[in-house]
Protein backbone atom coordinates (compact mmCIF):
# COMPACT_ATOMS: atom_id res chain seq x y z
CA UNK A 1 0.00 0.00 0.00
CA UNK A 2 1.42 3.97 -0.73
CA UNK A 3 -0.46 6.82 0.57
CA UNK A 4 -1.09 9.38 -1.93
CA UNK A 5 1.61 11.36 -1.61
CA UNK A 6 3.91 8.19 -2.10
CA UNK A 7 1.62 6.94 -4.94
CA UNK A 8 1.79 10.14 -6.86
CA UNK A 9 5.88 10.07 -6.59
CA UNK A 10 6.01 6.97 -7.84
CA UNK A 11 8.20 7.56 -10.83
CA UNK A 12 7.31 4.45 -12.67
CA UNK A 13 3.65 5.63 -12.20
CA UNK A 14 4.69 9.11 -13.17
CA UNK A 15 6.44 8.33 -16.20
CA UNK A 16 3.38 6.62 -17.48
CA UNK A 17 0.65 9.16 -17.45
CA UNK A 18 3.73 12.38 -18.52
CA UNK A 19 1.86 14.66 -20.62
CA UNK A 20 -1.67 13.10 -19.71
CA UNK A 21 -4.41 15.33 -17.83
CA UNK A 22 -7.99 13.82 -16.86
CA UNK A 23 -11.20 15.21 -15.57
CA UNK A 24 -13.47 12.91 -12.71
CA UNK A 25 -16.93 12.39 -13.22
CA UNK A 26 -20.11 10.67 -10.84
CA UNK A 27 -17.88 10.06 -8.41
CA UNK A 28 -18.93 8.18 -5.26
CA UNK A 29 -17.73 7.13 -1.94
CA UNK A 30 -18.47 4.36 -0.28
CA UNK A 31 -16.89 3.97 3.93
CA UNK A 32 -16.73 0.34 5.44
CA UNK A 33 -15.19 0.96 8.49
CA UNK A 34 -11.78 1.91 7.96
CA UNK A 35 -11.95 0.91 4.07
CA UNK A 36 -13.05 3.75 1.53
CA UNK A 37 -14.11 2.28 -1.82
CA UNK A 38 -14.66 5.16 -4.29
CA UNK A 39 -16.54 5.08 -8.37
CA UNK A 40 -16.90 7.44 -10.85
CA UNK A 41 -15.62 7.83 -14.42
CA UNK A 42 -12.58 9.16 -15.44
CA UNK A 43 -11.84 10.89 -18.93
CA UNK A 44 -7.77 11.08 -19.73
CA UNK A 45 -6.67 13.75 -21.91
CA UNK A 46 -3.55 14.36 -23.95
CA UNK A 47 -4.02 18.18 -25.53
CA UNK A 48 -7.29 18.45 -24.79
CA UNK A 49 -7.86 15.56 -26.92
CA UNK A 50 -10.22 12.84 -24.92
CA UNK A 51 -7.88 9.53 -25.36
CA UNK A 52 -9.42 7.15 -23.16
CA UNK A 53 -12.77 7.08 -20.76
CA UNK A 54 -12.82 4.55 -17.55
CA UNK A 55 -15.37 3.62 -15.26
CA UNK A 56 -12.74 2.73 -11.89
CA UNK A 57 -12.79 2.07 -8.63
CA UNK A 58 -10.46 2.70 -6.08
CA UNK A 59 -9.83 1.11 -2.92
CA UNK A 60 -8.31 2.81 0.18
CA UNK A 61 -7.26 1.31 3.49
CA UNK A 62 -7.18 3.93 6.52
CA UNK A 63 -4.05 2.70 9.11
CA UNK A 64 -2.50 4.93 11.96
CA UNK A 65 -4.96 7.63 10.63
CA UNK A 66 -3.61 8.00 7.39
CA UNK A 67 -5.48 7.08 4.31
CA UNK A 68 -3.23 4.48 2.10
CA UNK A 69 -4.35 3.58 -1.60
CA UNK A 70 -4.49 -0.05 -2.48
CA UNK A 71 -5.47 -0.50 -5.48
CA UNK A 72 -7.18 0.70 -8.47
CA UNK A 73 -9.56 -0.87 -11.37
CA UNK A 74 -10.74 0.45 -14.68
CA UNK A 75 -13.11 -0.54 -17.63
CA UNK A 76 -13.20 1.54 -20.88
CA UNK A 77 -16.74 2.98 -21.76
CA UNK A 78 -18.42 2.48 -24.37
CA UNK A 79 -17.60 6.23 -25.11
CA UNK A 80 -13.82 5.27 -24.94
CA UNK A 81 -12.28 6.14 -28.40
CA UNK A 82 -12.58 3.05 -30.76
CA UNK A 83 -8.43 3.15 -31.76
CA UNK A 84 -7.62 2.10 -28.45
CA UNK A 85 -4.68 -0.81 -28.60
CA UNK A 86 -4.00 -2.94 -25.11
CA UNK A 87 0.28 -3.14 -24.36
Amino acid sequence: MQTKKESMTDSARKNMFEGITFKIFDRKIRLYGNVAIINGRSQYLMSNKVVAEVYHTEIWIKEKEKWMFDGWQGTYTKDSPANLTPH
